[in-house]
């Protein structure tokens, strides 16, 4: 998998020396060597399994190539999906065809064999989509394991005839927003209910204007009794709010989604107004997310990318702060003057600077130097519009702090060190492998 010796001597390292004791009556006994792995807990052991597990996704994929498995086609651009992994839990998809079934059981028993783990079909569970109860018994009989169903609540508007427009949701805070969501936009006002109805920008007047509501009498007189002075300003309040309503005879009233711009429901504006009402402010304002997930680069680039992005990568400085080194060694390797601070290592540092300044000029751009690598992030992604010229030059993005970052560890590991042309000849080689394409159309 293209792991030095080096680390390959650590990993092997920690898991052949791992002890562990056990509590008899309370005490712990003489430590001991275990034959197997590492101790349960071990932070060392996901990442381990991560890596074997990826000997699965190759397998998947190869057996996706040689048409042994027929993946689902997803969107309108018809991507490929035969599987999802996260850590130890993985998601195999496949039209309802019974070889496709065998042929999956064939390949985890090979990945058994291979890899020295066992698969628990018992833990596992099918779950189908629109298919025949016999052939899911059938392939459930196959694979050794259960059936089982999305644990997925429809969210949906229904209508009674002579009634109005009911929520069939259990979650209560959901409901409560998609309640406050729905207004209506008056037009003869024959449909609205001047109470209780959301017709004003600051919601039903039963809620600005609660006494009057209960002073009033829709059944004959507006109101139930002659009002006090001071119910009388509240009146004159509820007027100035109504001046500026305006009626259309000729339309009729209409429930609006007030959270889209265009009046319409969307599950995504549902989302994004409770995402807005739990996440912090540092999270919802991450206005680049969207363009950082693109495929255009490996899906570890671009996490790594989202990393820089948001000040999680482990600098030096970070790794000091967390008490992981020496306050004392937070020198930039590329610089040996300033703290190695996310800013500096990947934007600010000389080396660096020089290695974006020759991307820019080979564009034909000449910026001055951005204060913060999310500044340089959004102004290089929106110097374009066109998609097609996006495409071009986020890859180029990607090519550059990665190698900023495989310099900066091959001087620490390897102390080794070259110099800024060759980090620029990296970042151009990374860009030809993920696109197959020369970043100066050559």
């Amino acid at each position: 998998m293209g792991f030095r010796q080096r680390w390959r001597n650590w990993v092997k390292e920690c898991v052949s020396t791992a002890t562990m004791s056990v509590l008899v009556n309370g005490s712990p006994s003489k430590p001991f060597n275990m034959e197997r792995g590492l101790r349960q807990g071990d932070p060392l052991s996901p990442f381990l399994f991560v890596l074997v597990v990826d000997v699965l996704n190759w397998m998947v994929g190869e057996a996706v190539r040689n048409g042994r498995i027929e993946p689902l086609l997803v969107g309108g651009e018809h991507i490929e999906l035969s599987h999802l992994q996260f850590a130890d839990d993985t998601i195999l998809f496949c039209h309802p065809v019974t070889g496709t079934i065998v042929n999956y059981r064939r390949l985890l028993r090979c990945f058994e064999l291979m890899s020295g783990l066992s698969i628990n079909f018992e833990k596992s569970s099918l779950i189908s989509v629109n298919c025949e109860q016999e052939w899911i018994d059938h392939a459930c009989g196959e694979l050794g394991c259960k059936q089982a169903v999305l644990p997925v609540r429809s969210y949906r508007l229904k209508e009674d005839p002579g009634k109005t427009c009911q929520l069939n949701i259990r979650g209560q805070r959901i409901k409560d927003k998609m309640l406050t969501g729905m207004a209506m936009e008056v037009g003869n006002v024959r449909s609205t209910l001047f109470w209780e109805d959301n017709w004003l920008q600051d919601g039903p007047l039963k809620v600005a204007f609660p006494r009057l509501y209960s002073m009033s009498n829709q059944q004959g007189s507006m109101w139930r009794r002659e009002l006090f002075q001071w119910e009388l300003e509240l009146v004159h309040q509820l007027h100035e709010r109504l001046r500026q309503v305006k009626l259309s005879d000729g339309k009729d009233d209409n429930m609006v989604w007030k959270f889209n711009s265009k009046g319409v429901f969307s599950t995504k504006s549902v989302v994004q107004v409770l995402q807005s009402e739990t996440l912090s402010d540092e999270i919802t304002s991450y206005s680049f997310t969207s363009s950082v997930w693109r495929g255009v680069v490996p899906p570890r680039i671009e996490l790594f990318g989202w990393f820089v992005l948001i000040g999680r990568v482990n600098t030096k400085e970070r790794l000091s702060r967390l008490g992981v080194i020496r306050p004392s060694d937070n020198l930039c390797v590329l610089c040996k003057k300033e703290i190695e601070l996310v800013e500096h290592l990947f934007l600010l540092g000389e080396l660096t600077w020089k290695v974006w300044d020759s991307w820019l000029r080979s564009f034909g751009e000449v910026w001055p130097i951005p204060r913060t690598i999310r500044e340089l992030f959004e102004r290089w992604t929106g110097r374009h519009k066109r998609k097609q010229d996006q495409k071009k030059w986020l890859p180029g993005f990607f090519a550059v702090i990665w190698n900023i970052w495989v310099e900066r560890n091959v001087r620490i590991f390897n102390n080794k060190e070259t110099g800024v042309e060759f980090v620029i000849r990296k970042t151009i080689l990374s860009y030809n492998e993920w696109t197959r394409s020369d970043p100066l159309g050559g």
